[in-house]
């Protein structure tokens, strides 16, 4: 599974295209994290641009630090751009 490094630790990041909604999604998963599902999306809708991305975040993953969150930001949107 591909990874990106965020302060050190990795986090491991899938990118794909959900067939059921048509959305192009990024997904974060921090192993490091207490629970190894996503706990960040970053979603562009089909036939969308950047500027349609939305983030989701988990509600079971409890605060997530804003670096973290900035970070994935700019992960996201360098693959999806």
């Amino acid at each position: 599974m591909p990874s990106e490094e965020f302060d050190g630790r990795n986090v491991d990041v899938i990118d794909f295209d959900d067939a059921s909604s048509g959305e192009h999604v990024i997904e974060f998963r921090a192993p490091w994290a207490s629970r190894h599902d996503s706990i960040l999306a970053v979603s562009i809708p089909e036939g969308g641009q950047w500027r349609d991305a939305t983030v989701s975040i988990d509600p079971n993953a409890g605060d997530l630090p804003a670096a973290f969150i900035i970070w994935a930001i700019k992960i996201a949107q360098m693959r999806l751009e």
